[in-house]
């Protein structure tokens, strides 16, 4: 049985046990270079892609913390990444 993307990158949330509020824990036991990597292509997003920066913002105002918004960011570059690799790019002829 395989792991799952979101574990494996280490950033999907969990509930935390006995929490009273709604607070989230981080999975520790992904693949730290698959998260390294998708940190790298985070921070040069971060940098110059327009929708990014825009996004990041958005969250900021809507109350989340910053940190919050580069795990969502995260997230969503790993389910890009993960279809990628599933269905390939079309080749140019």
């Amino acid at each position: 049985m395989g792991r799952t993307l979101g574990r494996e990158e280490g950033d999907r949330p969990q509930h935390g046990q006995g929490l009273a509020d709604a607070r989230y824990r981080l999975d520790r036991s992904g693949d730290r270079k698959l998260n390294r990597a998708l940190h790298m292509i985070l921070v040069a997003r971060k940098r110059s892609h327009p929708a990014t920066i825009a996004y990041i913002e958005r969250c900021v105002q809507e109350g989340k913390t910053r940190r919050e918004a580069n795990r969502c960011l995260k997230r969503y570059l790993a389910r890009s990444v993960y279809r990628l690799l599933e269905h390939g790019t079309p080749l140019a002829t």
